[in-house]
């Protein structure tokens, strides 16, 4: 006889996931110590987990749902959340993403030959076969940030749990109902912006290079606000009339708050979204995406016109005069709000050029791992910036031209394979919304990589190739 919650998790796996996200909340928000809140998470998520094995929910997916939770909520804060071994931290992220990859491995043995004849797989590996010469040289010199430069390679080993997660049919069903918690679950931890100083004085506080407080980061929650709203409008038509539109609620919420950030690669990210979602369904199947982003835009600057400026942003006040300001920041106008960061990425180009051809080896090969990109630029907390805002050039000069050479053909080869999984089915297939989704995601993040170095951080590049190797795995089913 079923058990009421064993029944309700079986009956929704919605509610599975809602459980999951509430075990590492409820975790992390009472405790004010990092020990405390170890025991609280590991206990709640035995529970959960074992709720989970009545559901018949994989160790792989438990892992995998847990790391990307983490990394996609609470990005820098989780990425430094570590457990110690006597001198030797542990990034807890890491060891809940690299133990979901070895059981989804060991599950898969039979079929691993044909993952790994995947051209992006290849690709990885020759990534990692270019770093590894250098990571053993550097290793001895520069210690763990050697490995901490290796992100946008090691993590790319990630295209292969999703592939593997997404080709167990029951985990589809899952993973789309856990990712729409994720996404409510990163919205829930961005309305606690205006309070961001309370919240880091409450957090347990950990790290590897530097402690920092476990929540309270909001260095990304602009960008999965963006890529939340789009999850539930694509994919929310194909459920009941009265959640869909719950869902389209949701939707607008994410994209009016995502506004309070002020960034704008997040205004650029609407924007495209936009555009590819009329490329792709056209205006009679797109114009309720389009109205629901013109309605979250709307409301949201009809209320700050009417309560004024008594609201506070991450770069200025709440105004349509900031934010026409910031927009022009984009074309460099003279004395536009945060103007200055913007001209720095370009004044960065000279730089790298000069640091790429200083020798001939370092055009080829690269230099290495663990020594700074870039030393002139300096943050607001004195601690220098290591990368120029590219993940592209911080390829090219890490690796060199065969390195970024293989970058680019890893880029492509995914971006091909997830066009090819859109166009594979009709656009009023159910199933057109969510392979959409994936594409934009990818898309999305590509241009946020390309201004900020999102996939130079665990937070950034776990979530991005493990969406990515998901949605791939779509592409292996034929055209209804």
């Amino acid at each position: 006889m079923n058990t009421l919650p064993g029944h309700a998790i079986r009956g929704n796996p919605f509610t599975l996931a809602l459980l999951l996200c509430l075990v590492f909340g409820i975790g992390a928000a009472v405790s004010q110590s990092l020990i405390i809140t170890l025991v609280a998470l590991g206990s709640l998520a035995g529970f959960v987990l074992a709720l989970g094995v009545a559901r018949h929910l994989r160790g792989e997916e438990f892992l995998a749902f847990s790391a990307l939770l983490g990394h996609m909520v609470l990005n820098y804060g989780f990425a430094n959340w570590s457990v110690r071994i006597g001198d030797v931290p542990l990034p807890i992220g890491h060891l809940l993403a690299f133990s979901a990859l070895g059981l989804a491995l060991l599950r898969s043995h039979g079929s691993i030959g044909g993952i790994f004849r995947e051209p992006a797989i290849i690709c990885v590996v020759l990534l990692l076969a270019l770093s590894l010469p250098h990571l053993l040289m550097d290793f001895r010199r520069y210690g763990a940030y050697a490995l901490r430069d290796t992100s946008f390679v090691v993590e790319g080993l990630f295209l292969v749990l999703g592939i593997v997660l997404a080709r167990h049919g029951g985990s589809r069903k899952r993973f789309t109902a856990v990712l729409g918690v994720i996404f409510l679950a990163n919205f829930l931890h961005a309305l606690t912006f205006p309070v961001s100083d309370l919240v880091r004085d409450y957090s347990p506080a950990s790290g590897i290079f530097l402690s920092v407080p476990v929540l309270g980061n909001y260095r990304q929650t602009a960008f999965f606000l963006v890529a939340g709203a789009c999850f539930f409008l694509l994919t929310g038509r194909n459920l009941p009339r009265w959640q869909a539109r719950i869902l389209g609620g949701l939707a607008i919420l994410q994209i009016a708050w995502s506004f309070f950030f002020q960034l704008r690669s997040a205004y650029i990210g609407i924007f495209i979204t936009v555009g590819l979602v009329l490329l792709f369904r056209g205006w009679r199947r797109g114009r309720s995406f389009v109205l629901a982003v013109l309605c979250a835009v709307g409301l949201l600057f009809s209320f700050l016109t009417t309560v004024g400026t008594t609201f506070s942003g991450r770069k200025g006040p709440m105004d349509v005069q900031f934010f026409g300001g910031h927009v022009q920041s984009l074309v460099l106008a003279e004395g536009a709000p945060a103007v200055g960061s913007a001209r720095w990425r370009l004044e960065l180009l000279p730089e790298v050029w000069e640091r790429w051809t200083a020798h001939p080896s370092r055009i080829f090969f690269g230099e290495g791992f663990g020594e700074p990109l870039i030393d002139h630029y300096r943050t607001d907390r004195a601690v220098a910036t290591r990368q120029p805002h590219n993940t592209h050039l911080s390829v090219l000069l890490r690796l060199g031209l065969l390195g970024f050479l293989v970058w680019a053909v890893l880029l492509w080869r995914i971006f091909r394979v997830l066009l090819g999984s859109v166009r594979a089915v009709p656009i009023a297939d159910p199933r057109h919304g969510l392979r959409l989704w994936f594409l934009l995601f990818f898309l999305l993040g590509l241009f946020e990589t390309t201004v900020q170095p999102w996939l130079e951080f665990s937070y950034g590049a776990i979530p991005f190739f493990l969406l990515a190797g998901f949605g791939m795995a779509f592409a292996e089913e034929k055209r209804a």
